[in-house]
């Protein structure tokens, strides 16, 4: 099996509201791991949705939106009455909306994982419902960085990952998350090498724009000859 790169990137803050109702195409993710590690995320993404539920501070204001989330397919539910849209269509910031490769159905399916508060690692295809959550919320962050680690690890081994590059702001919960997941990958030397592009001077805005140009070379040409001035390559 050829050795590859994964790219993960976060999920924004910004979404598309409604959606369908789901069909019966299963989660792109399942596929690309065991049978047990997909059971056992979609476990965690019931915990989390179950500490929104029992939280008012997660149902109102402008979290209002998650009052209307279903426990459908994407929790390993049953209701059919959630509406949603693949989670390169849900989200609309700046990372999504200026990588046109993102969507391309040109690229391998295993090349990207978006990391979300609630879902946790999804394919760009994910079919996701519409909802607030940050990763420094109080439901999310302690869940995914215990669970994160035994995905990536079975991800890794059954997709040949061999080297990890993530797009995430440096001081973001995001990063800390995957850092706890990344980090054991690289003792036990399943990977050779993991890399967060830190954007020197970086911003709410200036970050995802950063982290897009270098995506987007990166899904087009297979590698960078030179990052930009205001970037450094951190190894983890």
């Amino acid at each position: 099996m050829p050795e590859k790169k994964l790219f993960l990137i976060p999920c924004c803050a910004s979404k598309k509201p409604n959606g369908h109702s789901r069909s019966a195409v299963p989660d792109p993710v399942s596929r690309l791991i065991s049978e047990a590690t997909y059971s056992g995320i979609l476990e965690t993404r019931r915990e989390v949705l179950s500490g929104i539920r029992q939280d008012k501070r997660y149902l109102s204001g402008k979290y209002e939106k998650n009052r209307r989330l279903e426990p459908g397919p994407d929790f390993g539910g049953r209701s059919a009455s959630g509406l949603y849209l693949p989670a390169v269509k849900r989200y609309k910031g700046t990372l999504y909306s200026n990588v046109p490769a993102l969507s391309s159905r040109s690229n391998r399916d295993d090349q990207i994982l978006i990391l979300s508060a609630l879902y946790g690692p999804l394919h760009t295809l994910s079919r996701i419902q519409d909802y607030n959550l940050q990763m420094s919320d109080k439901p999310a962050y302690r869940i995914w960085k215990k669970r994160l680690p035994g995905f990536l690890r079975n991800y890794a081994l059954s997709n040949g990952i061999r080297e990890v590059h993530l797009f995430f702001g440096s001081s973001t919960y995001y990063l800390k998350a995957a850092q706890a997941a990344v980090g054991p990958l690289l003792k036990e030397k399943l990977i050779k090498k993991a890399v967060q592009y830190h954007v020197i001077g970086g911003s709410t805005r200036l970050t995802p724009q950063t982290h897009s140009e270098l995506l987007e070379d990166f899904l087009k040409r297979g590698s960078i000859d030179r990052l930009p001035g205001n970037v450094e390559a951190r190894a983890l």
